[in-house]
């Protein structure tokens, strides 16, 4: 497969980036011209038994764009292919409710007029309770060019119900540590040391705290985490239990483990003298914060919204903590309707966007940021080992240093971030609470025991009305859809 042209590559690039938000938004950059083009290994002719149906595809993808990049470089790949493209009613980005795709599909498995591969912005369990979605398990069982054991073990851990897996992770990442190493060294901290306990990081944040002569902050140390996910991922680093299973029936948000977590989210704007007197320009991207939390994946927009050098390491522990766990999230997820006409045609898709369509990715941040680019992670290991065989000798040792970092935390022992059945609803009332709790209006303990009873009043209800529906729910915390 050649490189494709820049001009059609980098309009690809808001999907694969759903996870990357650390407050405030960037433009995007004037990409520099491209480099010839570079032939890539012929894909592995597919099984007779996973062949298409047809030679009509019809895919459904979260992007604004008419004319899809991924569909231009799809045909490229297969010209035997017809793609029928459609943008799906996604929700806009960073938005709490997550449901805007769903309606429309399920109107559209209602006519038979469903699409062959559906990519959506949404949580594997609240796409798992449609009960719209095929099980992916035979394909990643006779693909020779993707399957379990050729993707990192932790790939599926989000997209796996009872004994199938479900979806594939488009957007998979899990939290890590930046920070501004010119910031630590006029603070007076050694640049390549970053904190490793939340004692150290309080220390480190008070010494990178300047003002203004009226007072108000001019640069703080570590830029608050005010999302319920991005503070949870603390929790689940440190080893401690996710506050619900796997299928998301239950709600353990009550307890010590919960309270401690708040406390420090609460206790992170403390140097500056806390939420109500941060200024809104302050912020890790353009120079003022010294610390943020991260995406893994969102890091290749680093070295093209900063001019600064910065770091990369696991988060900072709880000072008695003694296991690190990458807490793993998904949440823009490929999925085949069930009674798709063409379901093989739809695997073949999505599993060019996990791979070839990744790879492309790679190639377009290399022509933003020649000079300091971060490839994209892929977490299909015969891809990933192609792209960095490929610009092994290309990319700075700068790059590869903070290529390796971040993989080395991505592959750390993991763990799966699991979203409630009925997330969207309770992050809508929780987020506002939350705010109320990290600007020091209401307690942590008042607001765990208000969201507790309110998250358990809504999955009461939500396990009534899906058993009404025929869905099994088990005393193991399985669930399993009706006719099953």
């Amino acid at each position: 497969m050649k490189l494709r042209k820049l001009a059609a590559l980098v309009l690809c690039l808001l999907l694969t980036l759903s996870a990357a938000s650390c407050g405030g938004t960037a433009p995007t950059p004037t990409p520099t011209v491209p480099p010839s083009p570079t032939d890539a290994p012929t894909p592995t002719e597919i099984p007779f038994d996973l062949t298409p149906e047809s030679k009509k595809i019809t895919v459904w993808i979260n992007d604004s764009k008419p004319d899809n990049v991924i569909v231009q470089s799809f045909l490229q790949t297969y010209p035997e292919y017809e793609v029928d493209f459609s943008v799906s009613a996604t929700n806009p980005f960073g938005s709490l409710d997550k449901t805007l795709d769903l309606p429309r599909l399920a109107a559209a498995i209602a006519s038979g007029t469903q699409p062959d591969l559906f990519l959506g912005y949404m949580s594997t369990t609240q796409a798992y309770y449609t009960d719209m979605f095929a099980p992916l398990d035979i394909y990643l069982e006779n693909d020779p060019d993707y399957s379990y054991d050729q993707c990192d073990e932790f790939t599926f851990s989000g997209c796996t119900f009872g004994d199938s897996v479900y979806f594939l992770p488009y957007a998979l990442t899990t939290r890590i540590l930046v920070w501004n190493k010119e910031m630590f060294d006029q603070a007076g901290l050694d640049p390549e040391t970053p904190p490793t306990t939340w004692s150290e990081m309080e220390e480190f944040s008070k010494k990178l705290c300047t003002y203004h002569p009226s007072g108000k902050p001019k640069t703080i140390g570590m830029q608050p985490v005010s999302l319920l996910g991005h503070i949870l991922g603390f929790q689940l680093a440190a080893n401690l239990p996710d506050i619900t299973n796997q299928t998301g029936t239950t709600l353990d948000f009550n307890n010590d483990n919960v309270r401690k977590i708040m406390e420090f989210a609460r206790a992170i704007p403390e140097p500056f003298g806390g939420m109500k007197v941060l200024p809104k320009e302050i912020s890790f991207l353009n120079g003022t914060a010294g610390m943020s939390t991260f995406s893994a994946d969102g890091i290749v927009l680093l070295p093209v919204w900063t001019n600064f050098r910065f770091g990369l390491a696991p988060l900072p522990l709880p000072d008695d903590a003694t296991e690190y766990r990458s807490q793993f999230m998904v949440d823009n997820l490929l999925g085949i309707p069930k009674n798709a006409k063409n379901p093989k045609g739809g695997w073949l898709f999505g599993k060019f966007m996990m791979t070839e369509s990744k790879y492309d990715d790679a190639m377009n941040w290399y022509q933003m940021k020649p000079e300091n680019c971060i490839l994209t992670y892929i977490t299909h290991k015969p891809t990933r080992e192609r792209m960095y065989e490929y610009f092994a000798d290309i990319l700075t040792e700068d790059s590869w240093n903070l290529i390796n970092e971040r993989d080395r935390i991505m592959q750390l022992p993991a763990v799966n971030m699991n979203y409630l059945a009925v997330q969207a609803e309770f992050e809508k009332y929780l987020q506002p609470e939350l705010d109320k709790m990290l600007r020091k209006e209401i307690s942590p303990q008042d607001f765990l025991i208000n969201a507790q009873a309110y998250g358990d009043s809504l999955l009461e209800e939500f396990i009534e009305r899906k058993t009404a529906e025929g869905w099994t729910f088990g005393e193991d915390g399985s669930a399993t859809p009706p006719g099953t």
